[in-house]
This record gives structure tokens, sequence and C-alpha cells, in this order.
């Protein structure tokens, strides 16, 4: 409970009214709304006279009567001016209410939730200003708004530097196996390095099925199914072979599978296939599949590489094409030189990597926690602010 007073908006804002004028934009700002960044400029507009278009000044509030309830509301607080469609409700704060304030106060949860019960209609809520002018909101006086919307300012501050600093341990958290695979596997100048085709497969012909049963069922993955950030198969689904024999991807339990396009591959998407139904798998055309001679190259010492930043980044400049619609042609993977140490030492960098990857993930998880922290802690400091308790 507020130990200020609650007052209905009513007396305390005024509803903005005035157009354009003329038809022409004339070098003016056209804005729409959006839930997550406010205002922003817009190609958009329901007619080429923009004459009755409402005019937005620094310090005016404006939404969409039937967007509001999802928190499309904007305030110009002085980065802002332009005009807005005549179907916006566009207002200002009398002088006794701070429009920071009232801003704070309306995105906060408590205000959203007012604004959702201001909302009237049985398909589409809405909200007009004569109902907003309904909804009541703790006002104390001026200074004490002035001095709440500093305090809230200066714990948004902290937040956002807590923020940044997770991200930087995040990036930092992911960087250890890649600094791993780059110092001891890639710029290692002790192992023989050959072409990959030399010891694997490319893009395995799936004649090599000929005759499979056409009523058995087999694994099918859709581009989604890989989690570019673990590297693993995380929604196989499965069809008959008849459904998806012609098409698509071809690939076994042993295979590792690379995302050639852009941004699947930038982002990392790559699995080695293990449990498939039957042991065979069809998926995404945007897959390339490689099959390692196994007595030479492990499937885990491929996916060691592939999934390395430095690989993606020499692999994204052989990507021809489109913006897009860039792809890593088969050609890159088949003369990507290789290195090729004997298997039980691949086996024993294999298994130390294993280990950094756990290790990684568990900071990962405590740095997520973090983040989770400080994003719930901010909407009880509103209530708080709100309240007269800050």
């Amino acid at each position: 409970m507020s130990k200020w007073p609650l007052k209905k908006l009513g007396g305390h804002i005024i509803e903005s009214k005035e157009q354009y004028g003329s038809e022409k934009l004339n070098g003016i700002q056209v804005l729409s709304v959006t839930n997550d960044q406010g205002f922003i400029n817009s190609e958009k507009r329901t007619s080429e006279n923009v004459s009755n278009y409402k005019i937005v000044k620094d310090k005016y509030f404006a939404y969409n009567p039937y967007r509001i309830n999802v928190g499309s509301l904007a305030f110009t607080g002085g980065e802002y001016a332009g005009i807005v469609s005549p179907a916006y409700v566009v207002f200002y704060c009398a002088n006794d209410l701070d429009p920071e304030y009232l801003w704070k106060y309306l995105k906060s949860d408590v205000g959203l939730f007012h604004i959702r019960q201001g909302g009237k209609g049985s398909v589409r809520s809405s909200l007009s200003f004569e109902r907003l002018q309904e909804i009541e909101i703790p006002i104390p006086p001026l200074l004490e708004q002035n001095r709440i919307v500093k305090k809230i300012k200066e714990i948004e501050e902290k937040s956002k530097k807590l923020r940044r600093q997770n991200d930087l341990s995040f990036n930092g958290a992911d960087s250890v196996i890649d600094s791993h695979v780059e110092k001891l596997i890639l710029t290692n100048a002790k192992w023989k390095r050959f072409p990959l085709k030399q010891k694997a497969k490319i893009n395995p012909s799936k004649a090599e099925i000929n005759g499979f049963d056409s009523k058995k069922e087999v694994s099918f993955l859709p581009m989604p199914a890989v989690d570019d950030k673990t590297g693993t198969i995380k929604a196989p689904l499965i069809k008959k072979y008849a459904e998806v024999k012609n098409g698509y991807t071809f690939f076994r339990d042993g295979d590792v599978i690379f995302a050639k396009i852009t941004p699947c591959m930038e982002n990392g998407k790559s699995a080695i296939c293990a449990n498939l139904i039957n042991g065979v798998g069809f998926g995404s055309t945007e897959f390339h599949v490689i099959r390692p001679n196994t007595k030479e190259l492990l499937p885990e010492w491929i996916h060691l590489i592939i999934r390395s930043k430095k690989f993606r980044e020499e692999a994204e400049k052989n990507m021809p094409g489109t913006a897009g619609q860039k792809r890593v042609p088969k050609e890159f993977l088949e003369d990507y030189l290789f290195p090729v140490p004997e298997i039980a030492e691949q086996k024993k960098i294999i298994e130390h990597a294993e280990k950094l990857i756990q290790k990684q993930e568990l900071l990962k998880l405590e740095i997520n926690k973090r983040g989770n922290f400080v994003s719930a802690l901010m909407p009880s400091l509103l209530a708080k602010a709100f309240n007269g308790e800050l």
C-alpha cells in the first residue's frame, strides 16, 4: 500500500489533439510506437496526406489505444519529435506531475496491470484517453517525484552496468574452449595436416541404403533440431523413410552435420549424429555431412574443430552468394587442412576439452543466475519506489 495518495490521472494529464496541418511531410518524421523500443521512425502511414496526423512534442506521450495493453506506450523524453497517426492518443502532463515519474510508473508491472484493467473490449482490448484518466496512481509532491525518478535512474544505470559485466563474463566463458582449440590444435605445427576429403567423406551418397525398407522409421532433423549453443541434437523428429528419402540430406550415426547457410553456420549449428532411429537420419538440405575414417579421425575431433570460432571465421570468408543466402561450399570442407594426430592423442585432447566445456557450462549457468537475479530485482525496487519505501 502506497503512503502517497492515489489520484485519478484525469486531473494531471492533458490530451493533445494538435494536428500537423500540412499535407506534405516537409522533413518531419512519422513515428510509430512499439512495446520494447517506444517511439521508432516509421515509413508507414495511413494516407499520403498527413495533415490530420497528431504532433508529438518534447515530453509528450503517445499510444495506440488497441496496443497499449501489451505496453505499446512511448514517451519522447527529449529524444523524439514528430507526428503520429490520428488513431493514436497523444497527451502530456500538468505542472504537478513529473512526466518521467509517470513514464516509469506506467512502464512498471503495476502500471501495466492498471492499463490492462482499464482496457475495454471482449475481443480486442482498447484504452481510450477517457479510461486512461480514470486510472489511479500514487502521486507524491513534485519534489518527491523528482527524487524518485533520480533514484530509479541510478538503479537502472547500476543494473545496466551489471548486465554489461554479465555479458563480458558470458563471452569470456564462451572463449575458453575457443582459445583451447586455437592454441592447442589449430596452430599446432607438430601434426601433419591433410585435406579433409582424404580422411572423410563429405556429403556421402544415400545410395548406400538402397533397399532400405520404406516403411521403416528414421530420425529427421530440421535446422531448429540442432542447438547452436551446445552443438547437440535437441529435438529430433521421427519420419517414415518413404516421407524423407527424396529432397533431404542423408546421414548416419557417427556422422558430423554442419550448417552451411548464414547465419546458422556463424552461430555454430553443428552436431555429432548419435542414437538415430535405425541408425539413419535425414534433415535440412542446408547441412553438410562429414563422415570420418574413424581409424584416423574421430567424429568428436572433427566436431571440436568445426565448432571453434576460428574455423567458422575461416568458413565465413569462403562463403559465396548474396547477403542472407550465403553458404559454405562443399569444396571448403574438402580442401580444409585438418590436423591429424594419432587417435590416442585425439582422445586425450577431446577428454580434456570436454572437461573444459563442462566447466564452461557451469560458469555460464552461474552467470545466467546472476543475470536473472538482477532482472527480477528491478520490478520489486520499482514497487518500493511507488509505495514510498525507496
